[in-house]
């Protein structure tokens, strides 16, 4: 089974969202409470570094460990229910494409998969960190034996010390002679990355219709659906070029602070104002790219995904009530 060129998924999503009960609302309620999380999370973390700043000395050491465990677990948790949000919905964009029953309160049903969730994402995570370190050991060898290497090479035996922890001077200077062998690594492990990231593309939709397969047979599962349909879903995606490329610059802005030093640029406000003002903007610019954008988009995804799935007598339903719209 092929997935379908982007005429035929575009005219399936556009029946689909036609007749799905209330597909905008969803996204309001997802994208609300993605940026308001994050906002809370951000506020709550900068209190924090504040808090443990002014607690000093030894009479309180007790109270700057206790903060310091909070910040830390702080962003885990934010990560954890970002994920099962995220979960919940790519399982209601599953039902639009079903013409089922769904709407914001599906949101909440993600949590339900975060075990088998966060086993695949750990999978995953391992997979490409083994790939990335070997990428970056080859392509490090092989550079430091060409002409190339040369500046690197003497920008090294300039340190006074190799082999002692680099301070941020000496970072400053090693920085520009490697950066050629960064690029080529990237773009190695991109090369390698890429095609991989594509072949899981339908591990989560497989893992919300068969959750009791767990997080290796869904990876699996979705190997085998995305054999000879990368590029497929590759051309696909060149079709919402404008969204992903919307999504980085919004990204670019969230570090508008940190360009702007590096640019010798200095704001006539503090730096944690400059910080809240970037990620506020960056926040609101998502939070509208998710409103008007992204129901088509995975709408689109999940649309391919129906297209080729394995055939099953229930019909692939999925999650809770699956009252029919058609």
């Amino acid at each position: 089974m092929n997935i379908p060129n982007y005429r035929d998924l575009k005219q399936r999503t556009d029946s689909a969202l036609k007749v799905a009960r209330d597909p905008k609302k969803t996204i309001l309620v997802y994208a609300s409470v993605l940026t308001g999380l994050s906002l809370l999370v951000s506020i709550l973390l900068e209190v924090l570094d504040a808090r443990i700043s002014n607690a000093g000395g030894l009479s309180k050491m007790d109270t700057r460990s206790i903060l310091s465990t909070v910040r830390s677990i702080l962003p885990v948790v934010q990560s954890l229910v970002l994920l099962c949000l995220e979960m919940g919905y790519l399982g209601a964009a599953l039902r639009f494409a079903r013409k089922q029953y769904a709407d914001h309160r599906d949101l909440r049903s993600g949590f339900r998969y975060l075990a088998p969730l966060l086993r695949m994402v750990l999978l995953q995570a391992l997979i490409y960190t083994g790939i990335l370190l070997a990428v970056t050991n080859l392509v490090a060898q092989l550079y430091l034996i060409t002409p190339f290497a040369q500046p690197l090479l003497e920008a090294v035996a300039q340190l006074p010390d190799p082999t002692a922890a680099l301070d941020d001077q000496a970072l400053a200077a090693l920085f520009l002679p490697m950066l050629p062998m960064l690029v080529i690594t990237m773009a190695v492990f991109a090369l390698l990355a890429v095609p991989l990231a594509y072949r899981y593309r339908m591990a989560n939709y497989r893992l919300l219709d068969h959750p009791q397969e767990g997080a290796r047979a869904a990876l699996r599962s979705s190997r085998h659906m995305m054999r000879g349909n990368c590029f497929r879903l590759f051309k696909v995606d060149l079709h919402f070029w404008w969204y992903y490329l919307l999504t980085f610059l919004a990204t670019v802005i969230c570090y508008g602070d940190s360009i702007l030093l590096l640019a010798g640029v200095q704001l006539p406000i503090s730096e944690t104002a400059a910080y809240f003002l970037f990620y506020a903007l960056y926040l609101v610019i998502q939070f509208f790219l998710f409103l008007g954008f992204r129901n088509r988009l995975e709408v689109t995804h999940t649309t391919a995904y129906e297209a080729i799935r394995p055939q099953e007598a229930e019909g692939g339903v999925v999650l809770g009530n699956i009252f029919d719209m058609a």
